[in-house]
């Protein structure tokens, strides 16, 4: 049953500037997102709905719109047929009875570490802002058993979290959900730099022993979205002072602390691009594919809200050689072959 709504941040239109080292035969490609609308934020309450580890809230049989990052997942799982299964399977849960709750997830939620910094983090501060912090934050387990880094972003916010199993049916009596920052490439930039600088301020330490000013993030360990010729990117970095970073070897201690001092970041398209969010202004150099699509652009425009100077490197192959195409169709997901000319012409720039 809906109680009320109130509007925590009216919509707004975002102008950024092209890339630094932008030519205009590439406009194509930035053009699209140069102008964004970010969706407004609102706080809506409501009465006795249910949640499952789906990330769907439902009003008895019906999944609500605000379990949905856009309108596409909603058209996707928000079916009739979909909507049958995913009531039978309530069915067979495990009833968890719970008072009050902030619902701060969507189905944009499960995207990784990108998706936490930039979706989760503005919710809870948010929350933070108008909701009491003993009312509990519901999150599935995985969140934490999958992403490890998901118990150290949590902690800055000190909000009590209630984590549920695929086996629970949340039967929540009133629910405050804060609905979706913004939109992937045009979130709302006071949430998202508020959280991103209450997470910044619990980790930074001015003693920490170790200050890299110029990192290279190697995705290499992942095993897939990798840069193919990385001997030949790491040797040019290497001459202009570049360290060689696995982000999958460090603690949110590490990284905001590296980061925070870091000036310039080099990096294929992928979420450790994401920790441009704990610099103070600097330089990002993105390695990507020449393909006009909104997809490779969130680091473009997340660059804008955090005031880098945003460069991008191409790919020579242009995405042609996927080696885990079989796996993960999604062209984003490809590996890449960096043009290192126009690396060495973007750093002899600086």
């Amino acid at each position: 049953m809906f109680l009320s709504s109130e509007i925590l941040f009216p919509s707004i239109t975002m102008e950024r500037n092209f890339p630094k080292n932008f030519t205009p035969v590439d406009a194509p490609l930035f053009e699209p997102s140069r102008l964004g609308q970010a969706w407004e934020i609102k706080l809506k309450r409501y009465a006795d709905l249910t949640a499952n580890n789906e990330i769907f809230l439902k009003q008895r049989f019906f999944i609500m719109m605000e379990s949905f990052g856009d309108e596409w997942q909603s058209k996707k799982y928000n079916t009739l047929r979909y909507a049958t299964k995913s009531f039978l399977k309530d069915r067979l849960r495990r009833n968890v009875y719970v008072d009050e709750a902030v619902w701060c997830l969507d189905t944009f939620s499960t995207g990784g570490y990108f998706h936490w910094i930039t979706e989760i983090l503005p919710r809870l501060w948010m929350a933070e802002q108008h909701l009491d912090r003993e009312i509990a934050f519901p999150l599935p387990s995985y969140f934490l058993s999958k992403w490890k880094f998901g118990s150290d972003l949590l902690k800055p916010f000190g909000r009590k979290t209630l984590v549920f199993e695929e086996s629970d049916l949340l039967k929540i009596k009133r629910v405050n959900i804060i609905t979706q920052p913004g939109g992937p490439l045009n979130y709302q930039p006071t949430p998202l730099t508020k959280s991103v600088q209450k997470v910044k301020e619990f980790y930074y330490d001015s003693a920490y022993s170790t200050t890299i000013e110029k990192i290279y993030i190697s995705r290499q360990k992942t095993g897939r979205r990798v840069v193919l010729n990385e001997p030949e990117v790491t040797r040019l970095l290497e001459h202009y002072g570049y360290r060689t970073l696995h982000l999958e070897d460090l603690s949110i201690y590490d990284q905001v602390n590296l980061f925070s001092r870091a000036k310039e970041v080099v990096s294929i398209h992928g979420a450790g691009l994401t920790n441009m969010a704990f610099m103070e202004r600097g330089k990002v150099i993105e390695i990507r594919q020449r393909k006009a699509s909104q997809m490779l652009n969130f680091f473009f425009t997340l660059a804008h809200t955090f005031q880098h100077d945003y460069y991008y490197c191409f790919d020579l192959l242009n995405g042609q050689q996927v080696a885990e195409s079989r796996k993960n169709p999604r062209f984003e997901s490809a590996s890449i072959h960096a043009d290192t000319k126009m690396l060495k012409e973007i750093l002899d720039s600086f």
